[in-house]
């Protein structure tokens, strides 16, 4: 459990690794965690993944790459929602920040900046797309949670310190989302909303 200031969002924010969920968001976080029953038996077994079989630096790839289509997921479902009329101002500026970060991982990772996790777009478009302020904020702040808990654990499954330092870097400021989110989806003086994050990672076992 880590706390996290409430200063407004900006490409460079420095947060804390985690931001808070509510009780009240339990079913829409099933929603995003419908893929997710393997994540623990992933984490759980992380240590195997540097073997004789598999070359380290295409796993680390591959993570960051991953990292990269949930950044992507993430501008695309903002994007639906300006258009839809929801939450415009914060879906603008985040939608910025997920792009930018994007394109950092793809940098690193030397693949493209293009593609998204289809099935996550898919699951979460509906509720990004209702044109409600707060249903949208609600939608975001749950995003951004297992935002936050993936990158979490992919810093730790990557190799590289500066892997490791971006993907950190990317998790500090979607922590400070959260904390944003929460104020606009009203739920500001919640501080299990604020202060916690018991979200689960999405990681890239989860969608095979």
């Amino acid at each position: 459990m880590t706390s996290k200031g409430l200063s407004p969002v900006t490409q460079t924010d420095e947060g804390e690794r985690r931001a808070g969920t509510s009780s009240g968001t339990a079913s829409r976080r099933a929603l995003i965690g419908a893929g997710l029953a393997g994540a623990v038996a992933a984490i759980a077994g992380r240590g195997g993944i540097a073997t004789a079989q598999v070359d380290p630096a295409a796993v680390e790839r591959d993570l960051l790459e991953h990292a990269m289509r949930l950044e992507l997921t993430a501008r695309d479902l903002y994007d639906a929602a300006a258009d839809s009329g929801g939450a415009v101002e914060i879906a603008g500026a985040m939608r910025e920040q997920h792009e930018a970060y994007a394109q950092r991982l793809s940098a690193m990772t030397g693949v493209s900046a293009s593609g998204r996790l289809d099935d996550v777009y898919d699951a979460l478009e509906p509720d990004f797309t209702t044109g409600d302020d707060t249903a949208v904020a609600t939608a975001a702040y749950d995003l951004e949670s297992v935002a936050v808990a993936t990158h979490t654990e992919l810093a730790g499954l990557v190799d590289s310190a500066d892997a490791a330092a971006l993907v950190a870097s990317i998790l500090v400021v979607e922590a400070r989302h959260c904390a944003v989110l929460a104020d606009a989806s009203g739920r500001g003086d919640d501080l299990d909303a604020v202060l916690v994050n018991d979200a689960d990672p999405l990681l890239p076992e989860d969608l095979t």
